[in-house]
Formats: structure tokens, sequence, C-alpha cells
């Protein structure tokens, strides 16, 4: 991070550029149900009528 930017390759020293691209994130087809999601280590919490939410 303290380095100046590249402006030439240090092997072929030709010019080069930045470029800012896209990046993928994982698509799920199927919703992570409430066993796969504890065995993730996720807390599961259910909204109750009162408006308190109980652990699942």
């Amino acid at each position: 991070m303290d380095r100046e930017p590249l402006t030439h390759c240090p092997l072929c020293r030709k010019p080069v550029k930045k470029m800012v691209t896209g990046f993928s994130t994982p698509k799920y087809t199927k919703p992570v149900s409430v066993s796969d999601a504890k065995k993730a280590g996720f807390t599961i919490l259910e909204k109750r009528c009162d408006g308190n939410y109980e652990k699942l």
C-alpha cells in the first residue's frame, strides 16, 4: 500500500494501466434451510406476536 503505482511492467517494461473489473458472488438457487444455517454457526431467531424474538 505504501508503494507507488506501477507505470511499467517489471518483466517486459511495457506500459501498464489500472483496470477496475467486477467481481462475482455465489448465487444460491434455493433458500438456506434452518438446519443448514445452524450447521454454519448462525443463530436462528423467529419473531413472535409480542415483538420479541425466540431462538429456534
